[in-house]
């Protein structure tokens, strides 16, 4: 941990001081390093610089990444902007490295090692060998050398030749950082990336590169990045690619969404045997899409095939922006497929004795190579969807017999080419001699509302060749049922209206199917609805009651009408906002009942109706109101007890009960020889109180309960 902390602020006084040395370098004309490169030194932990003023308005920012490899470290930066990039390649880099880390050891004090200054592009003439062998070297080149990247500079006006030398130079830049991240050998010549060598196993470096432009030209922060030797991985594999094989050409592609940290780019190999593969890409391909969604990480790259005959193997490998070449892709194959160039015809189509379609088509003999058989398509509509209800596998075969056939058949036959293609033929028509009826319709449900309004619901036929329903009505079982409407009703919920002077309590309702050739079917099972009831039941009444030890005992005199379901007994508290709270709900003869529940001391309502069959209630009768008399040893705590507090001399009182409608509790006092008399008076949501008592007293406490309605409870006595 001790360590640990040392490390810690190691690097922190090392960040400081190169900041504050960045500053103070690029403020003063460049001058010869006293170090040179792989020289080691011990680094300043502070460095002291004067205040100076800030006129410099151009910014940017170097961006760098690295790469581990067994016994090399390699580093690529980048400026975010075209900003600077013509003083970075004038005045180059300084390219600095510190050991933080050797073994297990953190150094008190990180190594300095300067690996390059200043580092800069080599010259025109060391680019001549590796651009004639490197493409992305070539362009990196005329970006550095080049006199003008095709923008056009003849107009004499100031103002054109400031944007013009503005999209040169914009040009100049994307180009080379294409050509640098293509190409790291590039990158190198280009002083745009450095490789390394000299790093050893188990070492932890901190890398630093520092711009050498002058600041009155352009601000840059230098970039830094930590590298741990021991955390070097081998590259990954690429998972198996996709491919399509057309005539004479293979399409393979590639989404490299979960892969775009590690590789910039893919290579695409061929083998003719599965062994022996050679590199087809002469540079890597990539997606040149600029959005950063997962779609647009997918390369394609095609291949032109000698024939479609020969068995072709493939695989890709990622190539980074270091030039490090991944390990190969599992292999996917495939041979080309040749297109078919004829389509098939329907010549003949009809029904023979048996209701089944005799079929007979023509396709032309030199194709017939090129397939593998045919597909017979139905439908039973002229638009489709069609579906295959045959394939045949015989490429001479020119007829077919289809035994399931619907009422309206619509074919097509298609040619199954090898390569995947289909050529489908002209539609052809074949009419079934229909005189089978549809099956009855299944009715759901028929529901009727108070206002006689009836909602009709049948489950829909599965004839294809239906064309729809007819819906009629009764007004009793003799009478021969009538059609609602004249037209035909394509879906499977009607509404009808009963008319309320009708006589008949009970209507029947039927459901007829009819297919396209109108035949029709059998009458649905009948739907019975009942008239709308409209009238209420009788209200029962009273006869008598009487207040005993168990309760309120009621007597009534029943409703007697035909169509009654049940009787409803209703109580409610002769108190404000009150509410009724049914006692029983009879459906038979019962006309009595005894209240068991209701309480002394209270005052309440007692009403009784009926309901019909249909749901009417009875007329409210005037309700029969009760006065119970007080019973006050029903209304006590149920406990009542003191517990002393051992904080100071203090005594908590806590009782219970399991009503919840009383109002208040009132508590009354005495101590030593005065009289009990009324101490507190507190919400009926309390259950204790805290009181101070003298240890050498004795205290007598009583409590009782005051109800919402205004009946008071009998006391309970505590003495201590």
């Amino acid at each position: 941990m001790k360590r640990l902390k040392q490390y810690l602020v190691s690097v922190l006084l090392l960040m400081l001081s190169l900041t504050a040395a960045a500053q103070s370098n690029a403020a003063k004309p460049k001058v010869k390093p006293k170090t040179t490169a792989n020289q080691t030194d011990n680094i300043p932990v502070s460095t002291t610089k004067k205040e100076t003023k800030d006129t410099v308005s151009l910014k940017n920012t170097l961006k760098i990444l690295t790469s581990i490899s067994e016994n090399s470290v390699k580093l690529r930066w980048a400026l975010e902007k075209p900003i600077g990039w013509k003083a970075c390649n004038e005045y180059g880099f300084r390219v600095e490295r510190y050991t933080l880390k050797q073994d297990s050891t953190w150094l008190p004090t990180p190594l300095l090692t300067v690996l390059s200054d200043p580092y800069k592009a080599r010259p025109v003439e060391e680019w001549e060998t590796l651009a004639k062998q490197d493409d992305y070297a070539a362009i990196l080149a005329q970006t550095l050398y080049g006199k003008e990247m095709q923008v056009d500079i003849t107009d004499n006006n100031p103002l054109t030749q400031i944007v013009n030398q503005t999209q040169d130079l914009e040009q100049r830049y994307t180009l080379s950082m294409l050509a640098c991240d293509m190409s790291f050998e590039a990158a190198k010549m280009g002083a745009w990336g450095y490789e390394d060598k000299t790093v050893k196993k188990n070492e932890r470096y901190f890398y630093r590169v520092f711009p050498l432009a002058p600041m009155n030209k352009v601000r840059i922060d230098s970039a830094f990045v930590v590298v741990k030797m021991d955390e070097y991985k081998p590259l990954p594999a690429p998972t198996k690619p996709d491919i399509i094989f057309s005539d004479s050409l293979a399409t393979i592609g590639y989404n490299y969404f979960f892969l775009k940290e590690t590789y910039l780019a893919f290579h695409v190999e061929r083998s003719t045997d599965g062994k022996n593969f050679e590199q087809i890409t002469k540079t890597p391909v990539t997606a040149m899409n600029i959005k950063k969604t997962q779609g647009s990480y997918q390369f394609y790259f095609s291949d032109k095939l000698a024939d479609n005959t020969t068995v072709y193997y493939y695989r890709i490998k990622g190539v980074t922006s270091f030039s490090d070449v991944g390990p190969v892709s599992p292999i996917v194959k495939g041979k080309g497929m040749t297109k078919v160039s004829s389509f098939p015809h329907l010549t003949s189509s009809i029904l023979n004795e048996k209701d089944q379609a005799e079929l007979e088509w023509e396709f032309d003999d030199i194709n017939e190579s090129k397939i593998n058989g045919f597909a017979i398509n139905h439908s039973t509509r002229n638009e489709g969807p069609y579906k295959t209800v045959q394939t045949i596998l015989d490429v001479k075969a020119r007829a077919m017999v289809i035994k399931k056939l619907e009422n309206s058949n619509y074919f097509t036959i298609t040619a199954l080419g090898k390569n995947g293609e289909k050529n489908t033929s002209p539609k052809r028509f074949l009419q079934l001699i229909d005189s089978i009826p549809p099956s009855p319709p299944q009715v759901i449900s028929a529901i009727v509302d108070t206002l006689g309004k009836v909602i009709l619901t049948w489950k829909a036929n599965a004839e294809k060749d239906l064309m729809g329903y007819k819906v009629l009505r009764a007004n009793n079982l003799i009478e021969e049922p009538y059609v609602l409407t004249d037209t035909v009703i394509k879906v499977t919920t009607i509404f009808d209206q009963l008319d309320p002077s009708m006589i008949n309590r009970k209507i029947y309702y039927y459901v007829m199917a009819l297919d396209k050739r109108y035949n029709q079917s059998d009458l649905s099972k009948r739907a019975e609805v009942l008239r709308p009831d409209v009238t209420p039941p009788t209200s029962p009444i009273f006869k008598s009651y009487n207040i005993t030890d168990e309760g309120v005992f009621l007597d009534w005199i029943n409703c007697q009408d035909a169509d009654v379901a049940k009787h409803v007994l209703l109580r409610k508290e002769a108190t404000k906002n009150a509410v009724w709270l049914t006692l029983v709900q009879t459906r038979d003869t019962i006309s009595s009942f005894t209240d068991k529940s209701a309480e002394p001391g209270r005052t309440y309502y007692y009403s009784i109706l009926a309901k019909d069959s249909s749901g009417l209630e009875s007329l409210p009768m005037k309700s029969l109101k009760l006065s119970l008399p007080n019973d006050p040893q029903v209304l006590k705590v149920s406990s009542f007890k003191a517990i002393p507090n051992l904080d100071g001399n203090k005594v908590e009182l806590q009782w219970l009960t399991e009503r919840t409608d009383v109002a208040q509790f009132e508590l009354y006092k005495g101590f030593g020889e005065e009289e009990v008399t009324l101490w507190k008076i507190v919400d009926g949501k309390n259950r204790s109180i805290f009181d101070g008592v003298s240890l050498d007293l004795r205290y007598e406490y009583k409590i009782r309960m005051v109800m919402k309605s205004g009946a008071v409870g009998a006391f309970n006595t505590l003495k201590f």
